[in-house]
């Protein structure tokens, strides 16, 4: 099994698989790469049985049926697909902060959406101007208040800063929304938030190459 099969343009796999790389080896989880003109046509692509999927690339043509049936699926807030996304997973999909390869898959499919936005559901990613900065941040729900007034229908979120987005070394360089995806993808994949983050604040130069 493929623990992450990961969705991207060559140029991309060039500046961020060596940080995705070191996200995953702790917890000796392994990856695929693909790049988005092999996936195009679905019915001709047989996909590996895979633990989490991340597209990387907005203008990839999908369909909730294009995914792996057991797959968390990982996708841009700007994709054209995350408002059915949105509307499939309810507000209530979440993923903890790591998950062993053996750990049960739920049956139901789970979304995780990233962006450099705020993230607007549990268990997404994206990003927010905080005490003078901007910030990688994720989503959890919030604490149940004792009441709620009955107009209120969202679920209220806690969001949880995870670190400067100016901390992140030379992978400020690339565009947020990339780092932002690699970094939910290896969460979602089950590498450890901790090892994560270290690793993009470590990211050297020398994995930046220009387009």
């Amino acid at each position: 099994m493929t623990d992450l099969l990961i969705i991207a343009s060559p140029d991309l796999q060039v500046q961020v698989l060596p940080t995705l790389e070191k996200m995953l080896a702790k917890e000796g989880l392994t990856y695929q790469v693909l790049a988005p003109q092999s996936c195009e046509d679905r019915s001709a692509h047989a996909w590996p049985s895979v633990g989490c999927m991340v597209v990387l690339d907005d203008e990839l043509d999908i369909e909730d049926s294009w995914w792996p049936e057991s797959a968390v699926r990982v996708i841009s807030r700007h994709h054209r697909l995350a408002a059915s996304a949105l509307v499939t997973q309810g507000g209530t999909g979440t993923r903890s902060t790591r998950m062993s390869k053996s750990a049960q898959r739920p049956a139901a499919p789970v979304w995780v959406s990233f962006g450099a936005d705020a993230p607007t559901q549990p268990g997404d990613f994206g990003v927010m101007h905080q005490d003078g900065l901007e910030w990688l941040v994720r989503a959890w729900p919030a604490p149940e208040p004792t009441k709620r007034r009955p107009q209120e229908t969202a679920q209220p979120l806690q969001i949880q800063a995870l670190m400067p987005v100016a901390a992140l070394g030379a992978l400020r360089e690339l565009p947020t929304p990339w780092v932002v995806g690699v970094l939910a993808g290896a969460v979602s994949a089950g590498a450890a938030l901790s090892t994560s983050l270290r690793v993009l604040s470590a990211a050297r130069s020398s994995q930046v190459v220009s387009a």
